[in-house]
């Protein structure tokens, strides 16, 4: 959605730029180049955060027994304390998937902007 509202709010600015001589495959490059810096920098900062308090939560648990008291699921206990549990795959399958969400969100906005006419795109309004 963010990747999507900064396109569309800089289609005038695409169309300038395609008056210039900018193609549009250069378009959809500069489009896909920040959506790749601005999604690493969003897991980067997302998985800083989430290693302190998953480290934090890891040792001192998270008391849920306010919340669940007695909890059973299908006949079993479950503990009312809940720790966290840091692995490279609960690193990595997020990182992952937020990369795969990220380009794929882009797909649509990137075309749109490929496709429009210099002239349009001037006078575009979002």
């Amino acid at each position: 959605n963010a990747m999507l509202r900064s396109v569309f709010e800089r289609v005038h600015e695409f169309g300038i730029m395609k008056a210039l001589g900018v193609t549009p495959t250069q378009c959809v490059v500069l489009i896909y180049a920040e959506t790749i810096l601005q999604t690493l920098f969003a897991s980067v900062v997302g998985l800083l955060f989430g290693m302190w308090a998953a480290s934090h939560f890891e040792t001192q648990g998270l008391d849920m027994s306010n919340v669940a008291g007695e909890a059973s699921f299908a006949g079993i206990a479950l503990d009312p304390i809940w720790y966290a549990h840091i692995s490279p795959d609960t690193l990595l399958n997020p990182t992952i998937f937020l990369f795969v969400i990220a380009i794929l969100a882009v797909i649509y906005p990137a075309i749109k902007v490929a496709k429009i006419r210099a002239v349009d795109a001037i006078h575009y309004h979002y």
